[in-house]
């Protein structure tokens, strides 16, 4: 197995831990991996297309460029026509940075999707620091 399919594997396995131990072995038929937490700080977002919508927020959604502090972005599938966005940043500095770059993206597919509630609009975002992480 080569340095790449195990970071590879490692990285699928621990979506938020990554960092190697133990480089200088790599050849060597066993090496150890060890895992450090990486995001300091989530961001969560509820979404509802509209019918009809799916295939063009997912075509836009796909075009995506992770914002500088963005780890990682997760989009999961939570019901019929509902999806919900896990980002996991760097600090929140580097979230609030990034606000003006993710509303531009929100305004792009905004029509796509359908009123939560008056009170919500098209989204519900939630964030904060993480507090616990358990691999």
């Amino acid at each position: 197995m080569n340095i790449q399919a195990v970071i590879t594997e490692f990285s699928c396995a621990h979506s938020v831990a990554f960092v190697t131990e133990n480089v200088a072995a790599f050849g060597q038929s066993s090496w150890s991996l060890r895992a450090q937490v990486a995001a300091r700080f989530v961001n969560n977002v509820r979404v509802r297309c509209k019918e009809g919508c799916e295939d063009r927020f997912s075509a836009v959604r796909d075009q995506w460029v992770n914002p500088e502090g963005m780890l990682e972005a997760y989009w999961t599938k939570t019901g019929e026509r509902t999806y919900c966005f896990v980002g996991l940043w760097e600090s929140e500095q580097k979230l609030v940075a990034a606000r003006p770059q993710m509303i531009e993206h929100l305004n792009s597919v905004r029509d796509f999707f359908e009123e939560l509630s008056p009170q919500l609009g098209v989204t519900d975002p939630v964030s904060g620091p993480v507090i616990t992480h358990k691999p």
